[in-house]
């Protein structure tokens, strides 16, 4: 079965996979009202401190009378973006050292040992330090958990899919005929890798 029929597989035959999707379905749908209807502001104050849940204020409001409705609706836009973007540059970063970890022997022990420092790293400390320095915006943020959180596990799982990949005969079968080894990496190689990694940023 190729990877990309195992891909259609997990979807169709998985509930977690099936129920994360309808969830990102679902604030996908909240992010695109947000554009076009807000019932309030979400940065005034449109009414008293800490109301309970009403009619006017489904989720009641914050302590200076800010809706936390709007406020809901408004950033699932921000929250999906920086989503999206934190796994591009995860896949980005994750898919290029595993592959060429996996695939170029002299590059494998000190890309891995790379990914063994981020891996061992106590991340929630060292974002709150950042934090500190780092002016926030919705690129920086995404930068900051792609780079410490998303790249590492990704290029572990990708690495170990080209080792396996490289032991294929019709690999071996390439090398033989002398096809040369970029366009082995990129035809053969990222091919198959490629929705696995999909697959697993999703996470």
């Amino acid at each position: 079965m190729s990877s990309e029929n195992i891909v259609l597989w997990s979807i169709k035959h998985n509930s977690y996979v099936i129920a994360g999707l309808t969830i990102l379905c679902f604030f996908v749908g909240v992010a695109l009202l947000g554009l076009v209807y807000l019932p309030h502001n979400p940065l005034e104050s449109v009414g008293p401190d800490y109301a309970p849940p009403s009619l006017r204020f489904p989720f009641g409001t914050t302590n200076i009378g800010q809706d936390v409705f709007s406020q809901w609706i408004y950033g699932a836009r921000s929250t999906l973006i920086v989503g999206f973007l934190a796994g591009f540059i995860t896949i980005v970063i994750g898919l290029a050292i595993g592959i060429v970890a996996g695939f170029i022997n002299l590059m494998d022990e000190p890309l891995m040992r790379l990914t063994d420092v981020f891996l061992a790293m106590p991340t929630l400390p060292l974002l709150i330090a950042i934090a500190e320095f780092v002016r926030p915006s919705i690129f920086s943020v995404s930068i900051l958990i792609a780079v410490l959180i998303g790249w590492p596990g990704t290029a572990r799982v990708v690495r170990s899919s080209v080792l396996s990949l490289k032991t294929q005969p019709y690999i071996e079968v390439a090398k033989l005929s002398g096809v040369p080894s970029n366009q082995i990496m990129f035809r053969d190689i990222v091919k198959h890798i490629l929705p696995l990694s999909l697959t697993y940023a999703l996470f």
